[in-house]
């Protein structure tokens, strides 16, 4: 993970978790694309775009951006995520092979 940053590519990364991962009790930024101000997965996200930006570029010629994905859920615990794991699965194949979860 840490040579990919360092080389200018792209990093996709999951957050999994429960309440707090997915933000409960934050507040909402209306000035912001990213939503929930606090929210760990938004943290990493903007950390890794000022630190380590990506030097890869889409057709257009636009520079791609790091991306964390948040995929907890209110009231999630170990025995919840795994009877949502097919859930999990299907979103973690949109993204194809995520770098870091």
């Amino acid at each position: 993970l840490a040579q990919k940053l360092r080389a200018g590519k792209v990093v996709t990364g999951i957050a999994l978790g429960g309440s707090i991962t997915c933000g409960h009790g934050l507040r909402m930024n209306e000035d912001q694309d990213n939503g929930e101000v606090g929210r760990f997965s938004n943290a990493l996200q903007d950390w890794m775009n000022k630190y380590f930006p990506a030097q890869e570029q889409q057709q257009q010629q636009e520079l791609q951006q790091h991306n964390v994905i948040n995929l907890g859920v209110h009231g999630a615990d170990m025995c919840a995520l795994e009877k949502r794991m097919g859930q999990v699965m299907e979103r973690l194949r949109e993204v194809n092979t995520p770098d870091l979860i």
